[in-house]
């Protein structure tokens, strides 16, 4: 069984989630895609932000993926949960 990882976007990283999501099930992955869906659809980052930290706090997964528009927030959401480490990276 592939490792389920949950992977979530605000508006602003939709597309790339979706690529990334693609990218995750060629390479074994079995990603969960926890939203956004539309691009266009402004919304807010913690909505998404908390399931995928909860998931990673909670032991259900081993690691997330976040995605938005800086990244700098869904870092600080995250990093309340306990035993996530969420980092930055370009």
């Amino acid at each position: 069984m592939s490792e389920a990882i949950p992977i979530a976007s605000d508006h602003a990283g939709v597309e790339m989630k979706d690529r990334l999501v693609s990218e995750l099930k060629k390479m074994g992955y079995a990603p969960v895609d926890l939203g956004s869906k539309d691009p266009n659809q402004p919304d807010d980052y913690p909505d998404y932000a908390h399931p995928v930290a909860k998931e990673v706090s909670t032991g259900e997964a081993k690691r997330g993926i976040l995605l938005c528009g800086s990244g700098v927030g869904m870092d600080i959401v995250a990093n309340r949960y306990p035993g996530v480490r969420a980092a930055l990276a370009w």
